[in-house]
């Protein structure tokens, strides 16, 4: 009898033997595991103070881009007003020089035939010099906003890119 309690008492030593073993290889591993989470977790904490990092600076280039946009829209805005007024002033000088011309013209149907004749031919030149004058100016008007617009454009598109 005191035999099978012998074996039996050796049999669950044995079994409580493997049990330590068994458990002893879990805490070893679940350790392991332990330690490859901690690092897993500084890694995605550094990641996140990166990624925290580069949001500001991404927010921060946002917020320029945009008060750059609007500065540009208020420019746009201004010029085009100020092509609108040109061409207001233009049209109103077109219809000044038209009514002026009128006005030579009937005077020059009162004068003789030879000054109207004289007058009419310098007339007719200060009348194409003036028109050319003003074609100049509405051209070069013109040309100085289309610059300016495609600078401008040109700037924002080399600022989103």
């Amino acid at each position: 009898m005191k035999s099978k309690n012998y074996e039996d008492i050796q049999h669950r030593r044995d079994g409580d033997k493997e049990k330590i073993a068994q458990w002893t290889n879990a805490i070893a591993d679940a350790q392991s595991e332990l330690e490859m989470l901690r690092a897993r977790w500084k890694q995605l904490t550094d990641e996140e103070k990166r990624l925290n990092g580069d949001n500001s600076r991404l927010w921060e280039e946002l917020t320029k881009a945009r008060n750059d946009l609007d500065e540009e829209t208020l420019g746009r805005i201004d010029f085009q007003n100020q092509v609108q007024t040109l061409m207001e002033e233009l049209e109103f000088l077109r219809r000044v020089h038209e009514q002026e011309v009128k006005e030579l013209q009937a005077l020059l149907a009162q004068a003789p035939a030879d000054t109207r004749e004289f007058f009419k031919n310098e007339l007719a030149l200060a009348i194409r010099d003036i028109k050319d004058e003003y074609d100049y100016i509405a051209q070069q008007g013109r040309q100085d906003m289309e610059s300016f617009y495609k600078l401008k454009v040109s700037y924002l598109n080399n600022i989103k890119c």
